[in-house]
C-alpha cells in the first residue's frame, strides 16, 4: 500500500480544533486569509448625484482551501474522508491556524465541501469554512492598571494642576521665594505643562518643594523625571529621594546646560522601603556658593519599565499597550484588597480628560473577584452576575490599536487577545 504523505509529506501544515488535519491531504491554495473585505453603507436621496456614507461594518470571514486527496485505493480515501469529517463536524467554531500565520488564530466552522470526480484514490475538493467572527487573533495580553510596578506615575499633583496640593515646603530660608507659577512657552516633548512652581533665591544651600509618603516596591528601580528651567543665576539643581530610616540618594545637575530652556531631567534609585519622600529644588553648591531662579513642573516618579520615563501621564494613570492591529474589547479583572463601595474604571483621551468610565456600586469585600466583560457587557462577582450594581451612565469601550490612558480606583489586570484583520 502506497503511503504518499510518507514519500512526499505535505508541507501545508493545518490544525483544526488543534488537530493537524494536513495529513489527510494536499492543499494546493486558500483563499479568505488576504486583505479583508468589508461592507460600505450608503443611502441616496432623490435625485441628488452620488449618495451619503452611512458607515461600514465587517462580513462573515470565509475561508476555502482547496485540496488534493492522495490515497492508495479508493477505499482508504473514503475511510480518511470520514475520520477528516468527524473532526470537522464541530458544533460551534474552533481554532484554524496555516503553518504561514503560526501565530494568527482563525475560530471557523466547517460549512461545505465541493468535489470533483474520484479517480482511484485521488480526489479534489475546495474545504470551504465560516468565520462568523472575521477577526483573527494573536498573543493573549495581560496588563495591570493602578498599580506600583507598571510604570505608573506616584507622584500627585505632578503638574500642579491643583496647585501646590500634596507638596510641602522644603527648607526654609529668610529673603528666598517660591510659589506657583503660570507657564505660557513650554515647548518640551511632552504635555502643554500650564502650571508649576518657581522659586528664587539669595544664597546656596536646599530649597524647593518635597512630597511625602509615596509608595513603593522595595527593591524594585524607580525613575524620578522632572521639567526644569533655569532663569536666572548659577549653582546646582537637584533631585532627592529618601528619608531619615533608609537615607537620601540625590542627582546633582549644573544650572548652566539647563539655563533659558525647558530640559528634563532624571534620577534613578532603587527602593530601599515600601516608602519614600522627594525634593526637588535647589541643591547646595558650597564649592562655589551657587543659587539661582527656576520654573518646575512635570514631575513624574515611575517604576524602570519601557518608555517609563518617555511621556509624563497624571498620578495613577496606566498606558496599555494594544499592539494588535485592530480595536478589541477587554475583559478586565479585579480582586479586592480591601473592602469597597464602589470600582470604575476609566479610558482617558490623548489630553487625560475622561473618554468613557464604567462604574459599579456594590459592597466589596477583600478577596471579592469582579470580571467585566466587555464584549457581552456583563459583570460578575465571584462568578455570580450583578448587572443591578452596574450603573446607568457606564459606557463600555474598547481599546484601540496602540496606546490607551487607563485609570481604575483598584489594582486591576486588563485582558484581551490581539487582534488583526
Amino acid at each position: 500500500m502506497i503511503n504518499y504523505q510518507e514519500i512526499l509529506p505535505n508541507q501545508w501544515k493545518i490544525t483544526f480544533n488543534g488537530i493537524d488535519i494536513s495529513p489527510f491531504f494536499y492543499v494546493k491554495s486558500t483563499t479568505g486569509r488576504g486583505v479583508m473585505s468589508r461592507e460600505v453603507n450608503t443611502a441616496t436621496i432623490g435625485n441628488r448625484p452620488g449618495g451619503f456614507f452611512r458607515g461600514t461594518r465587517l462580513p462573515v470571514r470565509t475561508i476555502t482551501i482547496d485540496v488534493l486527496f492522495a490515497f492508495s485505493s479508493e477505499e482508504e480515501l473514503k475511510k480518511k474522508q470520514e475520520e477528516l469529517t468527524y473532526i470537522l463536524h464541530t458544533d460551534e467554531p474552533k481554532p484554524l491556524v496555516f503553518h504561514d500565520e503560526p501565530d494568527r488564530t482563525y475560530y471557523a466552522i466547517f460549512e461545505s465541501v465541493s468535489e470533483s470526480e474520484e479517480q482511484g484514490g485521488f480526489q479534489q475538493a475546495t474545504l470551504t469554512f465560516i468565520c462568523p467572527d472575521p477577526y483573527k487573533y494573536g498573543e493573549d495580553s495581560a496588563q495591570a492598571v493602578s498599580t506600583l510596578d507598571e510604570g505608573v506615575n506616584l507622584i500627585k499633583n505632578g503638574d500642579f494642576s491643583d496647585e501646590l496640593n500634596n507638596w510641602r515646603n522644603w527648607q526654609n530660608v529668610d529673603g528666598n521665594l517660591r510659589r506657583l507659577t503660570t507657564i505660557n512657552d513650554f515647548n518640551g516633548e511632552d504635555v502643554n505643562f500650564t502650571k508649576g512652581f518657581f522659586y528664587s533665591t539669595i544664597q546656596t544651600g536646599q530649597y524647593g518643594y518635597a512630597q511625602d509618603n509615596i509608595t513603593l516596591l522595595p527593591g524594585k528601580n524607580y525613575t524620578l523625571s522632572v521639567w526644569v528651567r533655569v532663569t536666572k543665576g548659577n549653582g546646582k539643581f537637584m533631585l532627592q529621594e529618601g528619608n531619615s530610616t533608609d537615607g537620601w540618594t540625590a542627582t546633582y545637575y549644573d544650572t548652566e546646560p539647563i539655563k533659558l530652556k525647558w530640559t528634563k531631567v532624571t534620577h534613578t534609585f532603587t527602593a530601599k522601603s515600601a516608602t519614600t519622600n522627594i525634593y526637588v529644588g535647589q541643591g547646595n553648591d558650597a564649592v562655589n556658593n551657587g543659587y539661582h531662579n527656576a520654573d518646575v513642573t512635570g514631575i513624574s516618579l515611575k517604576a524602570n519599565v519601557e518608555n517609563a520615563v518617555a511621556t509624563w501621564t497624571p498620578y495613577g494613570i496606566s498606558t496599555v499597550k494594544n499592539t494588535g492591529l485592530a480595536p478589541v474589547p477587554p475583559l478586565v479583572r479585579c480582586i479586592f484588597e480591601e473592602t469597597a463601595t464602589e470600582y470604575k474604571i476609566q479610558l482617558l483621551n490623548p489630553d487625560f480628560t475622561v473618554n468613557k468610565t464604567v462604574k459599579l456600586v456594590f459592597n466589596f469585600i477583600a478577596g471579592d473577584t469582579l470580571l467585566i466583560d466587555f464584549e457581552k457587557r456583563k459583570a460578575t462577582l465571584n462568578g455570580n452576575l450583578i448587572m443591578t450594581a452596574l450603573q446607568l451612565q457606564s459606557d463600555f469601550f474598547i481599546l484601540p490599536s496602540g496606546d490607551s490612558f487607563l485609570k481604575a480606583s483598584h489594582p486591576s489586570t486588563v485582558l484581551f487577545k490581539e487582534r488583526y484583520l
